[in-house]
């Protein structure tokens, strides 16, 4: 029998807390000090930067770029730009200095340069890079702190020293504690300060922190008064939102102060030496093991509360006033100045940010644009969330492949819903944070998201902490009907339900195990509402228990009128409080009426502005979510001379609008995306799809999309797809606008009626040839001209553009056809023809 892993750490307190690693980094670097004589700073550093490095090394890494630019902005204001003009800045202001740096670098990292190199990555390789979960720096003042380290090394020298305390810290952690103790990474997600983790997101923190430590030095320098760090008021002042974690954390330091009087008088200790990295040690141990004994203490009793409520703010700063009370042995004194401090920065830093809004609020519609947009940024994360778990859904019910959860991850995912319905100390507006295999994240108006994040599935959990109702809504299987996740999302707001839950089928003929929907029903005791797709033309729901008081029935009546209730005695006799409802065609059409605004007739066919777009889609969830849920309903239902409204709905819901216009006196539907630069689909009402114009329009160039819409008008096609960019072998098939053409062709009446026109860029090298058209068409094929030619150069005539037809001769030589992805997929089904229209007066050229 194996005695590992070794059950050391208590449930729900240091087993998964950042304190147990920064335990370790204190010992790493008193060890250092003692033995080597390093400097003896940034104590929390190690500690907090290896949990990072352990589950998302890229924002680790971050910080340390970020900390060595802070250094050298300091470094280069005070000792190359003050000679012989102001003395070099030295202890407490030099550290201001850092703080101050810290912010700015952050300020521009995170707001302006990481972004960018994102939009980067994803247009020179393209893949994604989530910046904000991956890129992103963490901390209030870890960059300082580290910054501060190398200070007195100088760069390199300080920067190693970093680099060799972590380094062992990360050893230990990763293959001591986590290998042979219950120490785990699973619950880091959320331990982690929720306002240190974006700066962008927390910027009254930001102020205060700076106001408190400037008054903290001002105390310092006219008074005297001592505070160990002028982060210690600093910090404090940032919890007087919260005044009990100012109480824990004071009670925490007497503890640990009277603690330490008394081991120090212990006889052993009377010819010991206890200075330095040594008192340290001893001060840090105490508290360490003060907090174990409690944790240990509350789940030994089965106190059903939050271990880390009990314990002090931060991770050393119950421990530094400890040492500093004892130093001076003034410990009401020193609590009363702290105090003052504290709370002085906190008024004047409130004042500030208050001044600030306001300042915002008297620019006209300022207030309330930057509320809608706040509102609109809230929905669209969880929009995009919905949409990756229903792609992610319709991806593995097509391929009939399982993504079954490990032992680990449901333990995980059990322990995260635990913890979320107890409370979660995830303040930030941009809480974001992962560890083994789920991401627990803020997604707005303090909701919380966690995601699956280990490449295997993107099942998602939205957790509304103010919702009026104790219930889960659950949708085990959203790829049966296109719909049923528009349908989810409309009933958790009718019902203002507490969970939204969407899983994924299991995958045909596979054993996968408990899914993410299994797993959050035997975590909570919320109500749950499982959400299917009914076969009849009613919609029926089966209580159980409790959920009928839970669910009352004129609320579902509300938003389901063709509704009718029941009983499900097998769960009645279980004892669970569910229910379960099958929803008609009806009801979901009725559902997503509920989320999309009324449509306009009689307004003329436009292209939307793309100008300042962001890029388009490329991950497959996503795109997989525009197929079976956006171009495959919206495009058969053009086709019979409507559109269902739960297109509408999942278009909405993906980032397209849609739109009933007229171009060239016929009534169409159109799709587009204004958020995206995703291009525009025009399709005419009630037609067969036979003939189809593909063109494009790029910024600073919208010729091609303007000759597009008139061979569209004039040939009197059926479809006019505008791409964001010109069509070539070398362009990636990864976009909304391959999804939509792709469903289109896969929906033509027939083959050998369908007939395609690609308006393309001229061919790199090509001559002009005589008499220099505008546009030259060229069929797919050598043989008998096409009859449809003579009328597309007819149509492009019509519209005064200049038109010609190759003839195959030497005259018309490097204009042959040649192969592209749109074209590609349309001839792969023999009898489809098409011809190419190239611009000629068109600059560019990537064929």
């Amino acid at each position: 029998m194996s005695f590992f892993p070794l059950a050391i750490f208590p449930e729900g307190g240091l087993v998964s807390s950042i304190i147990t690693t920064v335990w370790v980094g204190v010992f790493v670097l008193c060890f250092f000090n003692l033995r080597y004589g390093w400097v003896l700073s940034g104590l929390v550093v190690p500690g907090y930067i290896v949990p990072l490095l352990i589950v998302k090394p890229v924002a680790g890494f971050v910080i340390i770029l970020e900390a060595v630019l802070a250094y050298a902005l300091v470094w280069l204001f005070s000792e190359k730009l003050s000679r012989g003009r102001y003395p070099s800045l030295f202890g407490r202001d030099r550290f201001m200095g850092l703080i101050l740096a810290s912010i700015a670098v952050r300020l521009v990292m995170d707001g302006y340069i990481l972004p960018e190199f994102a939009g980067w990555l994803e247009t020179s390789f393209d893949r994604r890079f989530d910046w904000r979960d991956n890129l992103q720096s963490f901390g209030l003042v870890i960059i300082s702190l580290l910054a501060n380290q190398f200070w007195k090394p100088g760069l390199v020298r300080g920067l190693g020293a970093a680099v060799v305390t972590m380094g062992i810290t990360y050893l230990v952690v990763r293959y001591g504690l986590m290998e042979f103790t219950n120490f785990r990474m699973s619950a880091v997600t959320y331990m982690y300060e929720g306002l240190a983790s974006s700066i962008l997101a927390s910027p009254k923190a930001y102020i205060i922190l700076t106001l408190t430590a400037l008054i903290a030095s001002h105390m310092n320098v006219r008074y005297g008064w001592d505070f160990s760090g002028i982060l210690i008021p600093a910090l404090i002042a940032l919890q007087w939102y919260q005044p009990t974690k100012i109480l824990t954390s004071f009670l925490e330091a007497i503890v640990i102060y009277v603690i330490a009087r008394l081991v120090l008088k212990l006889p052993s200790m009377a010819n010991a030496t206890i200075e330095g990295g040594r008192k340290l040690l001893l001060f840090f141990n105490i508290s360490f093991a003060w907090k174990m004994a409690l944790g240990w203490f509350i789940v030994w009793q089965g106190y059903d509360v939050k271990t880390t409520d009990f314990y002090g703010f931060g991770y050393l700063l119950s421990t530094l006033i400890a040492i500093k009370a004892h130093d001076k042995n003034i410990f009401p004194r020193l609590a009363r100045s702290t105090l003052q401090v504290s709370f002085m920065g906190a008024v004047f830093g409130n004042i500030v940010g208050f001044a600030l809004s306001a300042a915002v609020s008297r620019v006209p519609g300022g207030a309330q644009m930057a509320e809608v947009d706040r509102v609109s940024r809230s929905e669209e994360r969880i929009e995009i969330l919905v949409v990756d778990a229903i792609g992610d859904a319709h991806i593995r019910s097509v391929s009939g492949k399982a993504a079954p959860l490990s032992d680990t991850a449901r333990a995980d995912l059990a322990e995260l819903v635990y913890a979320l319905q107890q409370g979660v100390p995830a303040s930030s507006p941009d809480f974001d944070m992962q560890a083994e295999g789920w991401r627990l994240m803020a997604v707005g108006d303090g909701r919380l998201a966690v995601v699956r994040a280990d490449d295997a599935g993107h099942e998602m959990l939205l957790f509304d902490p103010s919702a009026s109702r104790d219930a889960a809504i659950v949708l085990r299987d959203p790829a049966s009907r296109p719909g049923l996740g528009v349908a989810a999302l409309v009933l958790r707001r009718q019902l203002d339900a507490r969970w939204l839950v969407i899983s994924a089928p299991g995958g045909a003929g596979t054993i996968a195990g408990p899914s993410v929907a299994d797993v959050f029903a035997d975590a909570s005791d919320t109500v749950l509402l499982e959400l299917q797709a009914g076969a009849g033309e009613t919609s029926e729901i089966a209580y159980a228990n409790a959920s009928a008081g839970v669910l009352d029935l004129p609320s579902l009546e509300a938003a389901v009128p063709d509704i009718r209730a029941g009983i499900d005695i097998g769960a009645r006799n279980g004892g669970e409080d569910r229910a379960a409802i099958s929803l008609s065609d009806a009801a979901l059409e009725g559902l997503a009426a509920m989320r999309v605004p009324r449509l306009r007739d009689g307004a003329a066919c436009r292209l939307v502005a793309n100008d300042d777009a962001a890029p388009k889609w490329r991950d497959v969830e996503r795109l997989a979510f525009v197929r079976y849920e956006v171009a495959e309903p919206f495009i058969a239902s053009v086709r019979e001379g409507q559109v269902a409204t739960h297109a509408r709905a999942s278009a909405m819901t993906a980032g397209f609008g849609v739109a009933r216009c007229t171009l060239g006196g016929r009534t169409h539907w159109t799709l587009f995306s204004g958020q995206r630069d995703e291009g525009q689909i025009f399709i005419a009402e009630g037609a067969p799809l036979a003939k189809s114009v593909l063109t494009w329009r790029e910024e600073g160039y919208g010729k091609a999309a303007r000759l597009g819409v008139a061979v569209h008008r004039n040939w009197a096609s059926d479809v006019l797809l505008v791409a964001a960019q010109p069509d070539g072998f070398s362009r990636s098939p990864r976009s909304a606008m391959t999804v939509l053409w792709q469903e289109i062709v896969r929906q033509q009446d027939g083959p050998e009626e369908a007939f395609s026109f690609h308006l393309r860029q001229r061919p790199k090298g090509a001559a002009f040839p005589e008499g220099r058209p505008e546009v030259l068409l060229v069929q797919d094929a050598l043989g008998p001209e096409y009859s449809e030619l003579g009328k597309l150069a007819s149509s492009l005539r019509e519209a005064g553009i200049r038109a010609e037809v190759a003839d195959g001769s030497r005259a018309f030589a490097g204009y042959e056809a040649r192969p592209a992805q749109a074209e590609r997929y349309y001839v792969a089904t023999t009898g489809r023809r098409s011809a190419i229209g190239w611009v000629l007066n068109y600059g560019g050229g990537a064929q």
